[in-house]
């Protein structure tokens, strides 16, 4: 999907939009970086809902991914109403969990190493990011570590289903004749279920929890509009995010760091001196790890979903033409090609976290990087993630030393079919830094 949308942006990015065909529907495609802009922020208006869904199958499905479904004025009261539980304040007060998770990670990961065994990093991310994500956005304590069968993992991993996704990129209609919803039916009903009984929990023990989910709790009793359906396929909306999303860019991160031990040398150095000799990593930390953010952003631009949607409103004119999108067009936002295109990006192919340097940054366009989404559609989980990866990125650095298993080569091929895979698999050895000296 990648490559083909890279293919089709270099042929055409002369024009500012194209006529991209999804079989037997047409669909814009935006190119130019302002039109771009222009979408996601400046007339947004007349693009508030996302496309990724037609009306007729969320009419018949019922919502699948929560807020991002929702459209017009309902959305929008439902991001104001959730924004609070992701503001930076509330989120900083999970870093104590954030960093018990981790160390949790860093002990799992000594032990199989004590033991001499293989290290699967694929399947240690799934359990620390199932692991946070239910302690962090849900209040629940999921030791995935020492309880890898549990039924929160088990359903988490059979929610999501590569094929279900790539039938509403490639064959919506077909998907909407034969009913197939987006998530697995089996792990919805065991999440929709866990979620009735901790809100039931909540409201009859009256405890004021500042989660993510207390801002949901607290949505649906603000606003009459705002249905428990709705809170519950968002919440399944996160559970997916916040375990196959997050797992899968983690173990990118790894082995990225790992294909380039001068990346590892300069972060230990980063992280020794700012961490030191702490177990913990503060919020000050956070804010002064500087390295370690330039080699976040450039590894998630390596990594991108290849597009996403708008749906157009009503018809817009486009600016500097006298083409107009009719209402009801669904309009494509090349994310993957913009974070490969040459002439923002010298060398795109290439891991260069210098790229995001003080001095460079500043001539990077804004709407060029978005692998969270961009404008007020952009993915509200965006800073939780970002905290995430790098108290969990702390503490790997500090205690390991990542070498290749095998060969690692680069440029990084993305897996044919896989979103957030690496062409192979990542294949690391993992020792403690300390026995390394």
């Amino acid at each position: 999907m990648l490559d083909n949308l890279r293919k089709y942006y270099n042929t055409m990015k002369h024009h500012k939009i194209g006529l991209y065909w999804e079989f037997a529907t047409p669909a814009v495609i935006v190119m130019d970086i302002e039109l771009i802009k222009r979408v996601q922020v400046t007339d947004f208006d007349y693009f508030v809902d996302t496309g990724l869904f037609s009306e007729e199958y969320l009419a018949t499905m019922g919502l699948q991914l929560g807020l991002s479904d929702l459209r017009g004025d309902m959305w929008k009261t439902l991001r104001r109403l959730l924004s609070p539980g992701f503001s930076a304040p509330r989120l900083k007060k999970t870093t104590h969990a954030q960093n018990r998770i981790s160390r949790a990670l860093v002990d799992h990961l000594r032990k199989q190493e004590e033991q001499g065994s293989i290290i699967e990093i694929e399947e240690d991310m799934k359990k620390f990011a199932m692991t946070c994500i239910a302690d962090v956005a849900f209040g629940i304590d999921a030791d995935c570590f020492n309880d890898p069968d549990n039924d929160f993992t088990s359903k988490g991993k059979a929610l999501t289903e590569e094929w279900r996704f790539l039938m509403c990129f490639f064959f919506p209609k077909l998907m909407l004749t034969l009913r197939i919803p987006v998530f697995n039916p089996k792990s919805t009903k065991h999440f929709e279920k866990l979620c009735h009984q901790i809100v039931e929990q909540r409201r009859n023990s009256k405890e004021e929890r500042k989660d993510i989910l207390n801002s949901m709790i607290k949505a649906v009793d603000e606003s009459p509009a705002i249905t428990p359906e709705m809170i519950f396929k968002t919440m399944i909306q996160f559970f997916s995010d916040g375990f196959e999303t997050f797992s899968g860019v983690g173990k990118i991160m790894i082995f990225l760091i790992t294909a380039h031990p001068e990346v590892q040398q300069q972060l230990w150095e980063e992280v020794d001196s700012v961490v030191g000799d702490r177990e913990d990593v503060n919020e000050e930390d956070l804010g002064n790890l500087t390295y370690l953010d330039q080699v976040m952003n450039e590894f998630l631009r390596m990594m991108p979903v290849p597009n996403t949607f708008r749906h157009c409103t009503k018809d817009y004119v486009v600016p500097g033409t006298d083409f107009t999108i009719p209402k009801g067009t669904k309009i494509i936002i090349p994310i993957g090609a913009l974070h490969y295109d040459e002439e923002i990006w010298e060398e795109p192919e290439v891991f260069k976290p210098e790229r995001w340097s003080p001095e460079n940054k500043g001539n990077i366009p804004s709407v060029a990087f978005q692998p969270f989404g961009f404008g007020p559609r952009a993915c509200i989980g965006y800073t939780l993630a970002k905290m995430e990866l790098k108290i969990m990125a702390c503490h790997l650095i500090k205690n390991f030393r990542f070498s290749p298993r095998g060969e690692m080569s680069m440029p990084m091929k993305m897996h044919p079919t896989k979103f957030f895979d690496v062409d192979g698999g990542v294949n690391v050895n993992i020792s403690s830094r300390e026995k390394s000296h």
